[in-house]
C-alpha cells in the first residue's frame, strides 16, 4: 500500500512540474513576444526620431524671407522671364557670379547635373551674374545642362545674397511656390556641398 501510495504521490508531483514547464514555456513565449514587440516598437520610434531629426535639420535652416518676382534673361534665348513663370513647384536655385571660383562653379555644376537624376530638372535652375550675356551663354553651352539657367546682374534680393555678395561666394537656396527662400546654404568644401545636396535630394523626394 506505501508503494502503490508513493507512486500516487511521485504522479501527482510529476503533473505539476509538467504543469509548472508549462506555464514557465509560456511565460517565456510571452517574454520573447512582448520584447520582440517592443524592440519593433523602438526600432519604429528610433526611424522616426531619425526622421523627425533630418527634417528638422532641413526645415530649421528657414531663411525667412520672400524672394522677389526677379527678371531673369535665358541664357540660351536671350528671353527676358519673370521667376514667377518658372515657380509652380519648389524650386532648387544655385546662384554663382563671373568673379567666383571658377573650379568651384565647375564642381557644382557637374553636382548639380548628378542631381539633376533625383529632383526634376525643370525644379532647379542656375542663376549666374555675368556683365556679358554673350560670355555668359557660352559658359553655359560648354556645360550641356539638363536644366535652365538664367543671368541676373543684380542682388537677388535675400539675406544670404547681401552675406554673400562682396566675395561673391556660390550658394544654394529653395523657394517654395509662395516665393518663401528655404534652407539657404552657403558653398562651403566639397564634403559639405555633398551632404547638403543629398539632403536636397532627399526633400525634394518627399514633398514631390
Amino acid at each position: 500500500m506505501i508503494s502503490v501510495g508513493l507512486a500516487i504521490v511521485a504522479i501527482i508531483l510529476l503533473g505539476r512540474v509538467i504543469a509548472h514547464r508549462k506555464h514557465l514555456a509560456s511565460i517565456t513565449d510571452q517574454y520573447y513576444q512582448t520584447t520582440g514587440e517592443i524592440d519593433a516598437r523602438l526600432i519604429l520610434a528610433e526611424t522616426r526620431l531619425v526622421g523627425f531629426k533630418r527634417k528638422e535639420m532641413l526645415e530649421l535652416r528657414t531663411a525667412h524671407s520672400i524672394i522677389p518676382d526677379l527678371k531673369l534673361v535665358e541664357a540660351i534665348s536671350g528671353d527676358t522671364v519673370l521667376l514667377s513663370s518658372i515657380t509652380g513647384k519648389h524650386l532648387l536655385l544655385y546662384r554663382f557670379s563671373e568673379s567666383s571660383c571658377i573650379d568651384c562653379v565647375i564642381k557644382d555644376i557637374e553636382a548639380l547635373k548628378k542631381l539633376s537624376k533625383r529632383v526634376p530638372p525643370e525644379q532647379i535652375i542656375a542663376v549666374g551674374n555675368y556683365s556679358s550675356s554673350r560670355s555668359f551663354k557660352a559658359m553655359i553651352n560648354s556645360y550641356s545642362l539638363s536644366f535652365l539657367a538664367y543671368n541676373y546682374t543684380f542682388p537677388l534680393g535675400v539675406p544670404l545674397q547681401s552675406e554673400n555678395y562682396d566675395n561673391d561666394v556660390p550658394f544654394y537656396l529653395v523657394i517654395r511656390p509662395d516665393f518663401e527662400v528655404i534652407l539657404p546654404y552657403s558653398r562651403d568644401d566639397e564634403i559639405q556641398n555633398q551632404k547638403y545636396l543629398e539632403r536636397i535630394a532627399e526633400f525634394f523626394e518627399r514633398i514631390n
